[in-house]
């Protein structure tokens, strides 16, 4: 199973991606809520997590990064911090 494939099927599903135009094709982006089970589910399969980017009105807001919090992508402890600030 591929890395696209598994994220489907098992951290994605019955969530519903966000279209957020065509400067940001390449990223899957969720709402405030589905982002919270996803977390959930991440960090129940160990999978690492290194970037989390915020959008306010389609544009991009803000990015964390787990080396910029030090720690590893699969410490849920970077990506926890950067969902709640």
């Amino acid at each position: 199973m591929e890395q696209t494939e598994f994220l489907n099927n098992n951290v994605f599903t019955d969530l519903k991606k966000l279209n957020v135009g065509p400067d940001h094709e390449d990223l899957d982006f969720f709402s405030e809520a589905d982002f919270e089970i996803i977390l959930q589910r991440v960090e129940h399969f160990g999978i690492g997590i290194y970037t989390v980017e915020t959008l306010l009105k389609g544009e991009s807001f803000e990015v964390a990064k787990h080396d910029e919090h030090k720690k590893k992508a699969t410490d849920p402890k970077w990506y926890k911090k950067a969902f709640l600030t």
